[in-house]
């Protein structure tokens, strides 16, 4: 009788966790294989030592391609500035006809910077598992870079102004990562990789090399 009894209760706890071990595999399989990524940091221009670190603001999304394959779309945003003023002479523009006259002159603190706007696709590749939370990760990836670059200042008749030099770069990008993960439906990551933009058309060379360091969320919907 107590054999019997035994029996049907482990039947029983048997089917139960069964049951909660399928329902907890259809809650997983429901969810969504698309991310919302939030991140800032700090970007260094490794192209010259002109210019400070600059804040780093993007956010992105991210496609689940299997377990250790993702696809990250970025959009990063960074303004590198001088780091001190009258260190380096650039060009000084008086209006006139038919062209501007250029005078070499000291710039203003805060005058002669260099902005981007990234858009760039990353493919993620999740490494061994460091801890039970705990990913390792690297990235690679292409993309386009829309690079405002201040040139020179000018006086014109309307006042002070500064003149620009805009292009649009190709970007490639390459990077290593790690990943915490704080609950089911958000996980933190640290990433630092290594950017390059250019544009050659013959005539036109212009490149910037830049290390962007970031932190960021990542929600799971």
């Amino acid at each position: 009788m107590n054999t019997r009894k035994l029996t049907i209760g482990l039947l029983i706890l048997m089917f139960l966790f069964t049951t909660v071990s399928l329902k907890g595999e259809e809650e997983k399989n429901k969810r969504s294989k698309i991310n919302f990524l939030l991140h800032s940091g700090l970007s260094f221009n490794t192209a010259t030592t002109f210019y400070r670190p600059a804040v780093i603001t993007g956010f992105g999304f991210s496609y689940r391609l299997s377990k250790i394959t993702s696809l990250i779309l970025y959009f990063k945003h960074y303004h590198f500035i001088p780091k001190a003023k009258n260190k380096y002479s650039w060009y000084m523009y008086i209006e006139g006809y038919p062209y501007p006259v250029r005078l070499e002159e000291p710039y203003y603190q805060g005058d002669r910077t260099d902005e981007f706007y990234d858009l760039l696709l990353d493919v993620k590749l999740k490494h061994k598992k460091l801890t039970n939370r705990l990913n390792f990760y690297s990235v690679a990836g292409l993309g386009a870079t829309y690079r405002r670059e201040a040139t020179g200042w000018g006086i014109g008749i309307y006042g002070r102004k500064i003149y620009y030099s805009e292009s649009i770069l190709w970007l490639v990008s390459a990077g290593l990562g790690i990943e915490y993960d704080v609950n089911r439906n958000m996980d933190i990551f640290l990433e630092g990789s290594y950017n390059y933009s250019f544009f050659n058309n013959g005539e036109v060379n212009i490149n910037a090399r830049v290390i962007p360091v970031k932190i960021g969320f990542a929600w799971k919907f």
